[in-house]
């Protein structure tokens, strides 16, 4: 169980008024990063042939041969496949940022950063827990219930689903949200 006055303020302001903390977690920040990998594996090549073929191009140019069109035409490509490097960064650095947060009323799923992104669902509109697990880490997945109107759900509308991915200890927390439900009922 956690306090909430161990939380960072930007997630302390997010909570109601008597909301008592019983779960904060991330997701597996390598977990993911290593998720990425055939990506990477796709990426090195792409790039390296581009940028070959770029700078070929480039010095056939400069020799006085008329292929400058060909030093055009490569840009897009290499630029695909620096884009494409960065993908392990970016996901790596998106995950450090997201927070799980599960209370005795909501679930929040935080993303803190330039902009604070808050994602709140009440616990009563979840429904079909379904936790999948390997090696100690997982993921819950609940299913948002009916069409609801909240500007907070905007993010679950498009897949119907509330997800908390690549959690230590899912079972857990499984079990801990199924007993507060019970408690509370």
């Amino acid at each position: 169980m956690q306090e909430s006055q161990f939380l960072a303020p930007e997630i302390r302001s997010e909570l109601e008024a008597n909301e008592k903390v019983l779960w904060v977690g991330q997701p597996n920040a390598m977990s993911e990063l290593i998720s990425t990998l055939p990506i990477l594996i796709f990426a090195v090549p792409w790039t390296a042939i581009s940028v070959f073929f770029l700078m070929c191009a480039f010095t056939t140019t400069k020799q006085g041969q008329n292929l400058w069109f060909l030093s055009i035409i490569g840009v897009p490509f290499t630029l695909l496949g620096l884009l494409l490097l960065s993908v392990p960064f970016y996901t790596y650095f998106y995950t450090t940022k997201t927070h799980y947060l599960a209370t005795d009323r909501n679930l929040y799923v935080i993303q803190l950063g330039k902009q604070i992104s808050v994602e709140k669902y009440p616990r009563e509109d979840l429904i079909n827990l379904v936790r999948t697990e390997s090696g100690g880490k997982g993921t819950l997945r609940w299913t948002l219930q009916g069409n609801s109107a909240r500007p907070s759900y905007r993010k679950a509308k498009q897949t119907g689903e509330v997800v908390f991915k690549n959690i230590a200890n899912p079972r857990e927390l499984e079990h801990l949200l199924r007993d507060t439900a019970k408690k509370g009922s």
